[in-house]
């Protein structure tokens, strides 16, 4: 296969995966704060000192 063929279907797939998740992540539209600012909340579980894997973690 050449290496056009394999971009293309690459791209091809990357367009396809796009369309699946905008079809079924739901919009939501808020109106904007007066004073512009946008909030953000990031909830995450990355371990402790940057460890990856949280099970070994655990067994600390």
């Amino acid at each position: 296969m050449s290496r056009w063929a394999v971009l293309i279907v690459l791209l091809l797939n990357l367009l396809s995966l796009l369309v699946l998740a905008s079809s079924i992540l739901p919009v939501t539209e808020h109106q904007p704060k007066a004073n512009g600012l946008l909030q953000l909340l990031v909830v995450g579980d990355w371990g402790r000192k940057g460890e990856y894997n949280q099970s070994q973690v655990a067994v600390q």
